[in-house]
């Protein structure tokens, strides 16, 4: 079966995402969530879908060491404070898996005394190391990972560079590039720390296999797309400052209109209850009788 025809074989509450340990101390991965441990605006996380919908999305990783960074501005000083950057564990692990009949030689790549290289440093750019998360993931077909710096938490002296891992057909262990932003600042990595150092986001293949245009224009009603845009910003205005308020109340934005609308637009499993209309058409400008304040 191609990848074209099983893209949609799996079903959406049988989704997973599969995440195998290569060694004891790998990255503790776990499900990213919409308080940020706790930090996250209140306010925000209670009345802000597309806050509170980013941050929840997709994992958290964490560091697999403790140890101490510093980048002079010249080259990077570090201090490890366990065994994690000389064991061999996943040299050991690895000949435990490996059979007779699968014709490799992992003493080519994952040799005992180091096992696979846990840290390297200054080998893509000056202000980058790289870090092995002694991970590697398998996602249903069509689906890869976006691995990124932890969505909005408070930005530090570093970031993790941007990539899509394409987990659906290449299982193959994941570097951290870890970018150093900031010099002469040290930076405390542990494993049980609060804030995670990265984000794995799902996503489809064809987000960004698919050649997408883009038309730029000023807002009118001149065809069947743009009428029903524009009718629908029209009236989400009109509900989220308008309905039911007075001249005084003016500026005031009602927090519950994005939650009702999304409801009454979408259907149970996510899509448009009528794509090709506005869903405001056929209701009275005044309501539409969903009880909303």
């Amino acid at each position: 079966m191609s990848l074209a025809e099983d893209r949609g074989s799996t079903p959406l509450n049988s989704m997973s995402l599969r995440a195998y340990r290569l060694h004891p101390q790998a990255c503790r991965i776990q499900r990213a969530e919409k308080t940020l441990c706790g930090t996250a605006h209140k306010e925000g996380v209670k009345w802000c879908h597309p806050f509170s919908t980013v941050n929840a999305l997709g994992w958290w990783l964490y560091p697999p060491s403790d140890f101490d960074v510093v980048w002079t501005g010249q080259k990077f000083e570090v201090r490890y404070l366990d065994s994690y950057h000389s064991s061999d564990a996943d040299a050991h692990i690895v000949r435990k898996l490996v059979k007779d009949g699968d014709k490799v030689t992992p003493d080519m790549w994952c040799p005992f005394g180091t096992g696979r290289s846990k840290f390297s440093y200054s080998l893509v750019e000056p202000n980058v190391f790289q870090l092995w998360t002694g991970l590697f993931f398998g996602t249903p077909p069509g689906w890869c990972l976006h691995i990124k710096s932890p969505v909005n938490f408070a930005p530090g002296p570093f970031h993790v560079m941007d990539g899509v891992l394409e987990t659906d057909w290449m299982q193959y262990d994941i570097w951290m590039n870890v970018v150093f932003d900031r010099a002469n600042e040290p930076v405390a990595f542990r494993r049980d720390q609060l804030h995670p150092i990265a984000q794995l986001i799902p996503v489809r293949r064809e987000s960004y296999s698919t050649e997408w245009g883009l038309q730029v224009e000023d807002a009118n009603r001149d065809t069947p797309e743009s009428e029903r845009d524009f009718d629908f910003w029209i009236h989400y205005n009109e509900k989220k400052f308008g309905k039911d308020m007075n001249l005084k109340d003016r500026g005031y934005k009602d927090p519950t209109t994005f939650y009702m609308e999304r409801k009454r637009t979408l259907d149970e499993s996510g899509l448009p209850r009528q794509p090709s209309k506005c869903p405001f058409s056929g209701h009275s400008r005044g309501g539409d009788g969903s009880g909303m304040a």
